[in-house]
């Protein structure tokens, strides 16, 4: 069954790289699907680790990491590449430039680096917003809730702009956050 969910995922990757490898303005769904695939890069670096081997630790320039175990990312390269597909470059060069991965021998490792969430974030709430057809603007609204955690007090608000890149020739984040 993980084999089944690793294979599809690949597969679903590959299908939003052909779809949104051009100028072609990308659907709503396409958008949220490139939004949920930045928000779990993203949280690679900073809110947890991504799936590591146990048992594979290794000393490496003082720092101990541990193997990393993903379909279809298995060095520093298929890395960056996967985050370049997402991000614009300086997104992708401040989330590489914390050592949090290394490649050791051709394999990606990664340094063990996990956070809590903001408990008192509530429900989140997503808009897509048109600006031009080189420009989108993805909008998370997120709850804020009182202390015992029962009314929602205050919001918050992330944009985040989604354009395409002419250098790239596809549509990439140029600002990102988490939103917890």
């Amino acid at each position: 069954m993980k084999k089944l969910f690793s294979i599809m995922f690949t597969i679903l990757i590959i299908l939003y790289f052909v779809a949104c490898s051009s100028s072609k303005i990308p659907t709503d769904e396409e958008v949220s699907f490139a939004y949920q695939q930045a928000e779990e890069a993203y949280s690679w670096f900073d809110l947890t680790t991504m799936p590591v081997v146990n048992n594979s630790e290794i000393e490496y320039n003082g720092n101990t990491y541990l193997k990393v175990n993903h379909s279809s990312i298995k060095s520093f390269s298929d890395l960056e590449t996967y985050l370049h597909s997402i991000f614009s470059d300086d997104i992708v060069d401040s989330l590489l430039e914390n050592n949090r991965y290394v490649d050791i021998d051709g394999v990606l490792y990664a340094s063990l680096a996990d956070r809590g969430t903001n408990i008192f974030a509530g429900e989140q709430h997503h808009k897509i917003i048109r600006e031009n057809g080189e420009k989108i603007i993805y909008k998370v609204s997120v709850d804020l809730l009182d202390d015992n955690l029962e009314k929602v007090v205050d919001k918050e608000i992330y944009t985040f702009a989604y354009e395409f890149s002419e250098k790239e020739n596809r549509w990439l984040f140029t600002n990102f956050s988490l939103v917890w």
